[in-house]
């Protein structure tokens, strides 16, 4: 009962996602739609009646009342009550459209507000989770388990409801008619719906999970097989990939076919049924009454009914088992969107040039920084202090796996350290003040995301199109030493599409894309992650002459794997096994730091 409860309350909270006034127009028109189909089989009875015997409106007080009120004879009123049937009957379809609608607008609007939703707790996760992350299943949640739960939890459920209100206005006409009838009416559809719904939710269940895998499956296979298509076909192992994504939509297919005739099953009981109940009320009238008049009347009642209230019944069994079927998705949907840590937003005040806020500062420190990965046991930083002046050119170097980008990963306030932390002018650095913190600075990392779009959005990343400063743009590509290569060699310049992930440009035009990326909002504080390993020498020696002419007025950090790049810098910090073992210039490490001369030799090996 407590599971049910809860499921209840998490159904209702995401209706509610919809907008109350939008609740309340759904439901009013699903109960004016009920109110209007059951009118509409009250109103047959009288015109099958009067038609087929007009004496009925002699023996019946109501009718013989009616008719003196409106003053029709025999003729005119029956057509009257032949049109008021033609009118209920009209208005109730338009009710019913109205309602369809307004329930399909409103099944959009979750679909579209619970995707935001979730892709937005996605992006507010720390770095963290993203490094454990699969992109694949977080777009399957997004994109289908979204959509599972407008489609197939909120829909049948505001379908349920409308089609429940239907039924029982209908079956209340029914009793008021011929309570006898309508008792074995009741006694035949919900037994026979009640055991089927009985007998299948255990598969439907089942099912709705193996849905649920298969789907996250098929994404992260399609994931593979579009970011491996170089290594697949020079490997020629391209079948196998396409072979499991065969399999995991196989099995998709397979559980949703199923599952779609299982809510259909009992249908075509019902409809024999149903057809069997018309014969046996005309047999049952003829016995009991012997008036086949009043029994033809009867029997047009009941078939009116049955074509209102088998669909009802069948809509109410239909959406029962599509949302014990869909019931998983929506406790995948509703654990992502509550219960996790998030950050503080990453947006930023942009402005008309799309510059962001800035918080001034003259000195950097990292203090005392310690880090560990959640479920390692061993730091990757241990207790490591550095110290970055306004206008320096700092350089950090070291083997692979000695903390280098982890540092710089704390730096930009992707990871939060267990100990120590970022100190500004001597104050310590608070995790609200990250957003403001990152825009300051420029980061190239040593693989640049490029999208599928111009050169210029590219170089304005995040940036809305009408907002994009070209001379901003135009300035970086010079500063990148990119804006030859753009201007000369690109037919359509700046214009040009780079394809998705940059697939139209080499390696070094990507990084130099990267790099003019972090030069266009005009940082105070560039970081280079190895950003120069993808160019050539003549290219990185006229982008490091760059860099250092804008020392002067920014900060720089270079992770290196290039020492022959971090000469000229003022203080090169050298790592090994996450702690900072040396610091200072490269003459005097090259004379004093053992850790510096190893990576001379092993890096610079024309040197020696």
């Amino acid at each position: 009962m407590d599971k049910k409860v809860h499921f209840f309350r998490q159904v209702l909270n995401t209706i509610m996602l919809g907008g109350q006034r939008s609740v309340v127009w759904v439901v009013l028109l699903s109960l004016a739609s009920a109110l209007l189909e059951a009118v509409g089989v009250g109103s047959i009875m009288p015109f099958i009646a009067v038609a087929t015997d007009p004496g009925m409106i002699n023996r019946t007080d109501s009718l013989r009342l009616f008719q003196s009120w409106v003053g029709f004879d025999r003729n005119e009123f029956v057509v009257l009550l032949g049109l008021i049937f033609g009118i209920v009957t009209v208005i109730a379809n338009l009710a019913n459209a109205a309602s369809m609608v307004a329930l399909t607008k409103f099944n959009a609007k979750i679909g579209r507000v619970l995707s935001t939703r979730l892709l937005r707790s996605a992006m507010a996760r720390p770095y963290t989770y993203f490094l454990t992350a699969n992109t694949a299943e977080i777009s399957a949640l997004v994109l289908v388990s979204s959509r599972r739960v407008s489609d197939g939890i909120v829909s049948p459920f505001l379908a349920m409801i409308a089609k429940s209100v239907s039924a029982l206005f209908i079956l209340g006409v029914l009793v008021w008619t011929n309570p006898f009838v309508a008792f074995w009416v009741v006694v035949m559809i919900v037994p026979i719906y009640g055991l089927t719904f009985f007998a299948v939710r255990g598969r439907l269940n089942h099912l709705g999970a193996e849905i649920a895998e298969e789907d996250r499956g098929s994404f992260r296979y399609i994931n593979e097989a579009l970011s491996g298509v170089k290594d697949l076909k020079i490997l020629g192992r391209t079948e196998h990939v396409l072979n499991r994504f065969e399999r995991s939509v196989r099995t998709l297919a397979t559980a949703q076919t199923y599952g779609a005739l299982l809510s259909q099953l009992p249908k075509y009981v019902i409809d024999t049924v149903g057809v069997l109940m018309i014969v046996g009320v005309i047999l049952w009238g003829l016995v009991d009454t012997r008036e086949p008049s009043g029994v033809l009347a009867l029997a047009a009642l009941y078939a009116y009914a049955g074509y209102r209230l088998m669909p009802a019944a069948q809509a109410i069994f239909g959406s029962v088992a599509i949302i014990k079927y869909n019931a998983i998705a929506i406790d995948v949907v509703t654990s992502e969107l509550v219960g996790f840590d998030t950050e503080p937003s990453s947006s930023i005040a942009i402005t008309e040039h799309g510059a962001p806020e800035r918080l001034i500062c003259n000195r950097v420190e990292l203090k005392d920084v310690t880090f560990r990965y959640q479920g390692k046991e061993l730091p990757v930083l241990h207790a490591v202090s550095i110290e970055i002046r306004r206008g320096d050119h700092i350089a950090i170097v070291g083997p692979s796996g000695s903390g280098k980008s982890t540092l710089l990963d704390v730096l930009v306030g992707l990871l939060h350290p267990e100990r120590g932390g970022i100190y500004i002018d001597g104050r310590l650095l608070g995790q609200a003040e990250m957003p403001i913190w990152r825009s300051r600075i420029g980061y190239v990392p040593q693989s640049v995301f490029l999208t599928d779009a111009s050169i210029t959005e590219n170089i304005a990343f995040g940036i809305p199109p009408e907002l994009i400063d070209e001379r901003r743009v135009q300035a970086a590509a010079e500063a990148a030493q990119l804006h030859g290569f753009i201007e000369s060699s690109l037919p359509e310049g700046y214009r040009t599409q780079v394809g998705e992930r940059g697939i139209k440009l080499s390696g070094g035009q990507r990084q130099r894309l990267g790099i003019a990326r972090s030069l266009y909002h005009d940082p105070e504080l560039l970081i280079l992650d190895e950003a120069t390993n993808a160019l050539d020498s003549a290219t990185e020696s006229a982008f490091m002459s760059t860099i250092r002419v804008l020392a002067g007025s920014r900060t720089v950090i270079s992770v290196a794997h290039r020492l022959s790049s971090v000469e000229a810098c003022d203080k090169i910090y050298v790592m090994s096994e996450g702690r900072v073992v040396a610091a200072g210039r490269y003459d005097a490490l090259e004379k004093t730091s053992a850790e510096f001369q190893y990576l001379l030799k092993t890096r610079n090996p024309e040197q020696n």
